[in-house]
């Protein structure tokens, strides 16, 4: 097996709504209607929240209790910001106050991307959209620019810190000996992914990548 769910709560299922409430759910929520539960509305840790966009448990959560969020802010400036955050939950599912730790933070105008997603590997996967209007099409052309991390999916490494960085890069990431590309970068060429899964047997990564 591939993906280790190490929740204490196996068998639910936890689904974020746009304006940042957390539920968790029975996996078999048709007969258990009443076993939904808000854990958390995260409007009140990010004033400035505009929506949630990926939501993903650290692979030793039960010891550590880190989660993470990528997220769009309301900003003053045209566009808006994007953010990846680490938190930290109590054993009574309430984000502890002070533990917000931000990993990244960009402008964009346009597509976010989404989903995020620890890998077999222990590593964090992060997609990134072109951060442009829909039209028209990669307006700054960044699918195929290294130097940029639009329009990519990113591996990091959140339980380690580089120089200057609230994350560590892994050094087996394809271009992390590339003159000029960024480091981070795991996969290239992509329009808007908003969604990712690993495969539980094969390991392989899928995502959804809108056209438009």
């Amino acid at each position: 097996m591939c993906i280790r769910d190490r929740l204490e709560s196996a068998g639910s299922l936890f689904v974020t709504e746009r304006f940042g409430k957390i539920w968790q759910l029975p996996a078999d929520l048709e007969s258990q209607p009443e076993a939904a539960r808000l854990i958390v509305d995260m409007k009140g840790h990010i004033p400035n929240l505009n929506r949630l966009l990926g939501l993903a448990f650290h692979p030793d959560f039960a010891s550590n209790r880190r989660f993470y969020l990528y997220y769009a802010l309301n900003t003053r400036s045209p566009g808006f910001g994007l953010a990846l955050s680490g938190f930290e939950m109590d054993r009574n599912w309430q984000v502890v106050a002070g533990s917000q730790e931000e990993l990244m933070n960009f402008p964009a105008a346009g597509h976010t991307g989404g989903d995020i997603q620890f890998g077999p590997d222990g590593f964090l996967y992060v997609p990134i959209g072109d951060l442009a209007p829909p039209s028209p099409p990669d307006s700054n052309l960044s699918g195929q620019d290294l130097s940029q991390i639009a329009s990519k999916i990113l591996r990091i490494d959140v339980d380690g810190r580089d120089l200057g960085l609230s994350y560590r890069i892994p050094k087996d990431n394809p271009f992390y000996e590339t003159e000029g590309a960024r480091p981070e970068i795991w996969a290239y060429g992509f329009r808007n992914p908003w969604k990712l899964t690993f495969h539980p047997q094969t390991c392989l990564l899928y995502t959804s990548d809108a056209a438009d």
